[in-house]
């Protein structure tokens, strides 16, 4: 089981990761198969600790500072066995337009951040994972964020879509935006009663619902009766739970595996950047930070932990 950094400089390999990259196994080309998933949502929502934990290893920065995430983090892991490679895209946080038309400091910060967010998901191979802080209270101030989040979401992906989604129905191309994205309630682990769950996966797939309806118009072509339900995959996850059998990740990641499809890996071939360490969950995985970038997000990371509001923003 390996893992290395992308960029890192070359050195000389040790006895156990020679021992390691002769153990390498990359499974026929006939064989490989790729998703790509971004992870996207509101401030402190957990895109971050849910990366983390769905490889197995600490890979994104995490403090309870909004976004700490500043740029897209991509990790790619790769299982040999089941062929299958994920290719997971942390993003930080979406800001409402209120926030990012600010003049000041913070502003261009999230001005910033919101324009990392929203380019991860214009890869039309990519699937959406919306991680949803389902701990936090369902106020109607929470529900205009994530109707927000939702429209932002969507319009960027209809975009995105719209050499395929031109010649469509109303009715078809609401199916095939919604889709595009994956609900994923986090933090679950926090609700209490764990029934106040299922209400709150309903209003959020009817929050949905009217948003993508609305972007495709067919909300107002059918003014007498009420467009229909659309499908939508939602999970109920815990990034911080130590149980693997309770916390949700074995079936998000069979999911992502799942939804591969048959595409050539991406393989380093520099052997310089392979590590003796590894996630326990996939053969390999590999990030695109270099030692110094990782090492500088470990520092800030404990910086926003230990002196959370005496710090500059932009350290």
């Amino acid at each position: 089981m390996n893992c290395f950094l992308l960029k890192r400089p070359s050195f000389i390999l040790s006895t156990t990761q020679l021992s390691r990259l002769s153990s390498r196994v990359i499974p026929p080309l006939n064989e490989q198969r790729v998703t790509e998933a971004a992870m996207v949502g509101l401030p402190n929502a957990g895109k971050s600790s849910l990366l983390n934990s769905l490889l197995a290893k600490k890979m994104a920065a995490v403090s309870k500072k909004r976004n700490t995430t500043r740029e897209n983090l991509l990790a790619v892991a790769s299982d040999s066995t089941s062929g299958v490679q994920v290719a997971f895209y942390d993003t930080p946080g979406f800001v409402g337009h209120r926030v990012n038309s600010q003049s000041s400091e913070k502003g261009r910060v999230d001005r910033s951040v919101m324009t990392s967010a929203q380019g991860a998901i214009n890869n039309r191979n990519v699937l959406t994972l919306v991680v949803i802080d389902a701990a936090k209270k369902y106020t109607e101030v929470y529900e205009g964020q994530l109707k927000e989040l939702f429209q932002t979401l969507v319009k960027e992906v209809h975009s995105r879509e719209e050499p395929v989604c031109g010649e469509m129905k109303s009715s078809d191309m609401g199916r095939h935006l919604a889709s595009c994205f994956t609900l994923v309630l986090n933090k679950v682990d926090l609700v209490h009663p764990k029934s106040d769950l299922l209400p709150l996966t309903v209003d959020l797939v009817a929050l949905f619902n009217e948003v993508v309806w609305s972007s495709v118009g067919a909300a107002k072509k059918k003014k007498r009766r009420k467009p229909p339900t659309l499908d939508m995959d939602v999970f109920m996850v815990s990034a911080t739970a130590s149980d693997a059998m309770t916390s949700g990740l074995t079936e998000l990641r069979q999911y992502l595996h799942d939804a591969s499809s048959q595409v050539p890996w991406e393989v380093d071939e520099d052997v310089s950047k392979l590590l003796t360490s590894s996630s326990g969950v996939y053969n390999e995985v590999n990030c695109e930070l270099d030692d110094q970038a990782f090492a500088a997000e470990c520092i800030r990371e404990k910086i926003f932990t230990y002196v959370h509001k005496e710090v500059p923003y932009r350290v």
